[in-house]
């Protein structure tokens, strides 16, 4: 696996087929419509768990930020006294006079 290092030639290649080939010598060309993109072997190491690499200070800001939007829908879902669809009808069958959602016809 290749990344490509970001530039106009780059850009140009979003969402298309380049052109590798590797010559006898083991070295690897990446080409697109004739012109040579500069690229570099992307180190896959199987060993490499992701939580290894959380030490990301603006990664850390951001789940930080994911986690408080997280418990505030949560406590909102809490304090929402709303029935669900099954409850209303649950109650519909149930007791005379119990609150229902729907319109008394």
């Amino acid at each position: 696996m290749y990344v490509i290092e970001p530039g106009p030639a780059a850009e140009r290649t979003r969402g298309k087929r380049v052109c590798a080939r590797e010559e006898e010598n083991g070295t690897v060309h990446i080409e697109f419509d004739g012109e040579p993109l500069v690229a570099r072997a992307f180190p896959k190491d199987a060993r490499l768990h992701q939580g290894a690499i959380v030490k990301n200070k603006i990664l850390g800001d951001t789940l930080r930020l994911i986690q408080h939007a997280q418990l505030q829908r949560d406590q909102n879902r809490l304090e929402n006294t709303r029935m669900t669809l099954h409850e209303d009808a649950l109650r519909a069958m149930g007791e005379p006079g119990l609150p229902t959602r729907r319109k008394d016809s």
